[in-house]
């Protein structure tokens, strides 16, 4: 397997200008390892300029990536294409082309941005360190070399992950306590979303993120001891005898409805199962993002960007598969292709058509 691809956001400069180098360097590896060895049995090329393009350039997320995939990619697949013709396998070559997620349009400023840090006590580590136990307050990790820190946000757009140490005994390899760690954070977002306030920091204004969060997830993980398996379920807040309520994703939404917001309830025990488990949030901050038709009304986490991705919108879940065989009939492409897709489609689909396809590849050596 060859695998090209060049990362970085880089600057807020020419974009395009940006965006179509990197694309264009990943072709250019492709093509100059093709030609020094030959084709590969699979070739994966990930072209991060489109994503980079969408991110930083305003108007409709749509058009602005048809735009780019008109005007750069399509020149350098072209590239691509006559490189593989060359080497005269064409007819024994099959080309996938998917995306690993759609975007959402947003509004590039700092106040539709919820970020860890930046502006002034605005931000999310402003009301994670106001969390405290006995005089001891969780201390997030906010620089790269940062050695010691109670705390973890992973700020993907349309979702927030917060990870929390055990503060009983330190262990960031054992799950949090669930009443005293994980729900007590919880509650301080619950908190602060309703009212722009924290009874715990009571002197602290909070209104950066009053009315923003849509739905605060949380899971047990101590319980059984494991992160493998516990779903996350709605935060509620606490009852009027100061107990701390939680719902079933589904009940939630039966009351709440979120047409927009597919399958979510099977797709979140898709984090929490196998080898991903680990790595999903203790919480998960669901914003005001993919259920507001105006991009005016949706808040979003991490930096300042025109469009964003991350969350549970059909925006964000839309995404191409296409799947092309120059020496096969289409009919035939569409059956290998159909026997292995979902009723429901889903991406984990798209390995099972790769191995699918290569069935009828001959090795290359």
């Amino acid at each position: 397997m060859l695998t090209a691809t060049l990362g970085s956001y880089g600057s807020r400069g020419n974009v395009y200008a940006e965006a179509n180098a990197i694309d264009q360097t990943a072709v250019d590896r492709a093509i100059s390892s093709i030609n020094e060895t030959g084709v590969p049995n699979i070739l994966t090329l990930y072209f991060m300029g489109n994503d980079h393009y969408a991110h930083k350039t305003a108007g409709d997320s749509d058009v602005v990536q048809r735009s780019y995939l008109k005007s750069s990619l399509d020149g350098h697949i072209g590239r691509l294409v006559t490189a593989i013709e060359q080497h005269g396998v064409m007819d024994k070559t099959a080309f996938v082309i998917v995306a690993d997620h759609g975007h959402t349009n947003t509004v590039a400023d700092a106040d539709h941005a919820i970020e860890l840090e930046g502006r002034s006590n605005m931000e999310l580590e402003y009301l994670i360190e106001s969390v405290c136990e006995n005089g001891g307050c969780y201390d997030v990790k906010d620089t790269l070399l940062e050695a010691s820190y109670s705390a973890v946000t992973g700020l993907n757009g349309g979702m927030a992950y917060i990870y929390v140490r055990n503060r009983a005994n330190d262990d960031w390899t054992k799950p949090a306590r669930y009443e005293k760690d994980v729900l007590a954070m919880a509650n301080a977002f619950y908190q602060a979303n309703q009212t722009g306030r924290y009874s715990g920091a009571a002197a602290k204004n909070f209104d950066f993120i009053k009315g923003r969060v849509d739905m605060i997830l949380v899971r047990d993980t101590e319980s059984s001891n494991t992160f493998d398996g516990p779903p996350y379920v709605v935060y509620t807040g606490k009852n009027a005898q100061g107990q701390h309520q939680t719902e079933s994703v589904p009940s939630w939404l039966a009351r709440n409805p979120r047409p927009g917001y597919l399958r979510m309830d099977e797709r979140l025990q898709g984090l929490t199962r196998g080898h991903s488990a680990s790595r999903t949030g203790d919480i998960i901050l669901i914003p005001k993002y993919g259920e507001e038709a105006d991009p005016d009304d949706r808040s979003y986490f991490g930096e300042e960007l025109e469009s964003w991705h991350g969350g549970i919108s059909q925006d964000d879940l839309k995404i191409p598969l296409i799947v092309a065989r120059p020496g096969a009939p289409k009919s035939a492409t569409f059956a290998k292709v159909s026997s292995e897709v979902s009723a429901i489609p889903m991406h984990s689909d798209v390995p099972k058509i790769i191995l699918k396809l290569l069935e009828d590849a001959p090795r290359r050596q």
